[in-house]
């Protein structure tokens, strides 16, 4: 007796590979993002998605590849969280709190940042790399410039779109780098600024504090 043949048969050598792909970086996030990028081997990769070292070869070339792809892949996520977030809300005032929430996320995930600055410094002494790593970077800021012009009153930015959206691309990083070592920097230096970017009210608290002046010599 003769019968359709599994859905696995069916599948097409691109399809597999394309499964065999997003397998293998599922399993490398989770030990870059543990370990760092460079306590992580290719070797490590192999064992813990279960494929032949030709599989996992055969979808990237190096390990500054793969993490690339892993770096990109939580880049992606995060900018479509954000999008989808705004999506549908005009209000200025929870639009601010979307952002609070999203960036206290972003900020708060420093095996992310670890692993993304790793990769940056590994680049400077791999031009294809640094090449690569580059257009992420370019194409970072494109969308995050694509989701700033489908906000409501982008006339009240601050800044060009494409200027504010390096700019806020920066602020994360930056803090970002400061919370790996030391977890207590605060999380609303990028909030705050970001939203002053974008043109909403954020309320000065130190106003009405006095100043004591400096005494002389220091």
């Amino acid at each position: 007796m003769t019968g359709s043949p599994p859905p696995e048969a069916r599948k097409t050598r691109r399809e597999r590979q394309a499964e065999t792909r997003l397998h293998v970086i599922g399993a490398a996030r989770g030990l870059f993002l543990d370990r760092g990028y460079h306590r992580t081997t290719l070797s490590a990769v192999v064992e813990a998605a279960g494929f032949t070292k030709g599989a996992v070869y055969s979808n990237f070339s190096s390990k500054a590849e793969l993490a690339f792809a892993v770096v990109e892949e939580i880049e992606r996520e995060n900018v479509e969280l954000l999008a989808e977030a705004f999506a549908g809300v005009a209000d200025p005032a929870e639009r601010a709190k979307l952002l609070t929430t999203w960036g206290e996320t972003l900020l708060q995930d420093t095996a992310t940042i670890r692993l993304r600055a790793e990769l940056n410094f590994a680049a400077m002494d791999d031009p294809d790399l640094r090449d690569t790593m580059r257009h992420k970077s370019r194409n970072v800021r494109a969308s995050v410039g694509m989701m700033l012009r489908g906000l409501e009153h982008p006339e009240n930015f601050l800044l060009d779109i494409d200027l504010l959206a390096a700019s806020v691309s920066a602020l994360a990083i930056g803090v970002g780098m400061q919370r790996l070592n030391d977890p207590e920097y605060p999380i609303e230096a990028f909030v705050t600024a970001a939203g002053v970017l974008t043109g909403y009210p954020v309320p000065r608290t130190d106003l009405g504090a006095p100043v004591t002046p400096a005494a002389d010599g220091e």
